[in-house]
């Protein structure tokens, strides 16, 4: 069972997660933007532009579905469900947290469900 102290940091670190994935959001808004028919783009052709563009959305698609991960992360912090693996209902490893605060599995899940 985690302690306090490392649900507290579970917490801010999950905030501090958010904050950067929104801002390299923001960051990426230039390159998702529609690109002008009429626009003067240099040596790059406009289909490797419209590429470019949908990669970039690709990555702001998976920047908010973590974004939105993170935010379900916190909710089961608030409601006492945190760090309890959905599929065993075992709690999951403090290491696997550490590197993914949005975690819904523990290992043994995890590579169930993947294997």
């Amino acid at each position: 069972m985690l302690s306090v102290d490392q649900l507290i940091e579970f917490e801010e670190q999950t905030r501090a997660l958010i904050d950067e994935l929104e801002n390299e959001i923001g960051k990426s808004e230039a390159d998702v933007a529609a690109i002008s028919p009429d626009a003067a783009i240099g040596r790059l052709s406009r289909t490797d532009a419209m590429q470019q563009q949908e990669m970039a959305k690709a990555g702001v698609r998976r920047r908010q579905d973590r974004i939105n991960a993170l935010h379900e992360a916190l909710r089961r912090m608030d409601d006492g469900t945190y760090a309890t693996c959905i599929g065993c209902r075992e709690e999951i490893e403090f290491d696997r947290l550490q590197l993914a605060p949005e975690l819904k599995l523990c290992a043994k899940c995890s590579t169930a469900k993947n294997g």
